[in-house]
């Protein structure tokens, strides 16, 4: 990421307006949620934990656009996988992962019957990985962002 393009996404977070409580639990919905490997069903996932859960939608699309991106996907699946792995040994071994990809990238699209073969394997182990893995972030996302909402406010306040 360059850097023009985390200081527009500070700023655009830092201008943020509401109550620090909402615009903290946003920001750890997003970031929950951008570390999880649920990629198709975020935006979805978001906006029903915000309405739900009453964070900021805005500063929650804006974190899981930041640490869900495609130059750290790659390596989230990779760890999720892993932590997975250590919770469900023998379920999802790298030999199996790398056998049906060399098969999906040796027969292209007539191997997708084998790639979905991993099927419920494959998302057990890598959403629960991807859960614990985004835990401690969210509980620090939480109260670092918390307490620099209420900074900024007891800042424009004072002025």
């Amino acid at each position: 990421m360059n850097k023009r393009f985390l200081r527009y996404h500070y700023l655009r977070f830092k201008r943020l307006k509401d109550d620090p409580k909402k615009l903290a639990k946003g920001v750890t919905i997003g970031i929950f949620v951008g570390i999880t490997p649920i990629v198709p069903l975020r935006t979805v996932l978001i906006f029903t934990l915000c309405f739900c859960l009453g964070g900021n939608a805005v500063g929650a699309l804006i974190a899981a656009a930041l640490v869900g991106n495609p130059l750290t996907l790659c390596g989230q699946y990779f760890v999720s996988w892993w932590i997975g792995s250590l919770i469900f040994p023998n379920v999802l071994s790298w030999q199996r992962v790398k056998e049906v990809t060399n098969l999906v990238a040796s027969q292209g699209f007539a191997s997708l019957s084998t790639l979905a073969d991993l099927g419920l394997d494959a998302i057990m182990v890598v959403l629960c990985g991807g859960i614990i893995l985004a835990l401690p972030f969210t509980i620090t996302a939480y109260y670092s962002t918390y307490r620099f909402f209420t900074h900024r406010r007891s800042k424009k306040t004072n002025h």
